[in-house]
């Protein structure tokens, strides 16, 4: 047990000493770190800061990198445990994988270009259509309207009344242009 806290007390230690430290300055006399003190922007001076032996700035520090990450680093860089690659084959291994992506993304592209000539577009209705849907829309909400009337037993109101004695003539404009639809075609 204790063996196992003295390495990771002496891995904490060393963490600094893998990094090269910017901006930590060593006093000879003394041989204590220190971070100089700095010029602020508004022209005061900060002081400066004594900072242990192995420590590395927040910002200086390497981002942890999970196992998983590191793991599909190193077969991005070496994809067969062991093998050792020259420069020469890094370089045309990566090449090859430059081609790849490349061959997807073309192969992408062609595939959207083929969806654009597949997409549904509604087809331009004429104004007779449109007067005939308008129609049989309003037609659908007299009838929804005459339900109602019907199932609570009210008496419609004046806007409900002009509503209902207008459907006998929507009805002969909507016979009219289905006819003249029909001689159309």
């Amino acid at each position: 047990m204790a063996t196992a806290s003295n390495n990771n007390n002496s891995s904490r230690l060393n963490r600094g000493s893998n990094f090269e430290r910017q901006n930590i300055v060593r006093d000879e006399q003394t041989g204590q770190s220190f971070i100089p003190g700095s010029q602020r922007p508004d022209g005061s001076w900060r002081k400066p800061i004594r900072v242990k032996e192995n420590y590395v700035p927040q910002d200086e520090m390497p981002v942890y990198q999970s196992v998983g990450q590191q793991y599909v680093k190193s077969k991005r860089l070496n994809p067969i445990p062991g093998l050792v690659l020259t420069e020469e084959e890094a370089l045309e291994q990566e090449k090859q994988r430059q081609k790849q992506i490349e061959k997807e993304q073309q192969q992408m592209r062609q595939i959207e270009s083929k969806m654009k000539g597949l997409t549904t577009t509604k087809p331009e209705l004429s104004e007779t259509d449109k007067r005939i849907q308008k129609i049989q829309k309003v037609l659908k909400s007299i009838e929804g309207l005459e339900k109602h009337l019907k199932q609570d037993n009210v008496k419609p109101d004046k806007s409900q009344q002009e509503k209902l004695q207008r459907k006998p003539e929507l009805e002969r404009e909507l016979q009219e242009l289905l006819d003249k639809k029909d001689d159309q075609s």
